[in-house]
């Protein structure tokens, strides 16, 4: 499994991006990626924006899964709460976009 990740957006603009390949990264972070992808049902989510919404967060997930390849986004109004686990955890595996760790 494949997962692309972009956090971008906010009050202060913000940026910040993960990819991470479960055939190449420490075991328990792959086997924990799998489990949060799973139980957060994303697979089977649609894109949702709340209209207007300013200053938020703007995630962007790319999964591809045996082949099967879902594309979300959503902002951090109309993120659903059982996608929240996973967004947590992709966001503390992210680096800035901007090269200023």
């Amino acid at each position: 499994m494949r997962v692309k990740f972009r956090r971008t957006g906010g009050f202060v603009p913000t940026a910040i991006s993960a990819e991470i390949d479960t055939d190449n990264c420490p075991p328990e972070e792959a086997t924990r990626l799998k489990e949060l992808v799973e139980s957060s049902g994303v697979m089977y989510m649609q894109s949702a924006h709340v209209k207007g919404a300013c200053d938020v967060w703007l995630y962007h997930l790319e999964i591809d899964k045996d082949g099967l390849v879902k594309r979300l986004n959503f902002d951090q109004i109309s993120m659903p709460e059982m996608a929240r686990p996973l967004i947590e955890f992709l966001a503390a595996h992210s680096k800035s976009m901007f090269g200023d760790d």
